[in-house]
């Protein structure tokens, strides 16, 4: 019982989102490749021990966990926020990938949840754009 107590005390979840929309672009053009206009997955951050992950769940069986190397946020126009991170995980037998997501807020519109959500692996050929972003309370 301690141990799930304790367990529990050092877990904070920060953000959770549910996205409805699902383009895949070409990571070299940008161009869309595929798009998925009635899809659910699911986006979360959270603080487990002090260290800072992202989850990003694209379908049931593909789920990417990022524990976070580093975050920046930034106002670039004077409507458009960004928030990026950066991290990776280490998948047994496949070896480390690192990636990059960008949460691009519409300031104007809703300062509190993104337009959209950009997560991009680095080397992939992809880029998956989630959209129709609802937030989860």
């Amino acid at each position: 019982m301690t141990m799930c107590a304790n367990a529990q005390d050092n877990t904070r979840v920060l953000e959770k989102y549910v996205f409805h929309k699902l383009e895949i672009l070409n990571s070299q053009t940008k161009e869309p490749i595929e798009t998925f206009d009635d899809y659910k997955g699911v986006v979360f951050s959270a603080v487990v021990n002090k260290q800072e992950y992202l989850s990003i769940t694209l379908v049931n069986d593909m789920t990417f966990n990022l524990i976070i190397a580093n975050k920046a946020e930034d106002i670039v126009e004077n409507n458009l926020k960004i928030r990026m991170y950066q991290g990776g995980e280490n998948i047994e037998g496949l070896g480390t990938y690192t990636a990059n997501v960008f949460f691009n807020y519409y300031l104007s519109e809703n300062a509190s949840i993104p337009e959209s959500i950009w997560f991009e692996i680095n080397g992939s050929p992809y880029i998956y754009v989630m959209s129709g972003i609802v937030k989860i309370k």
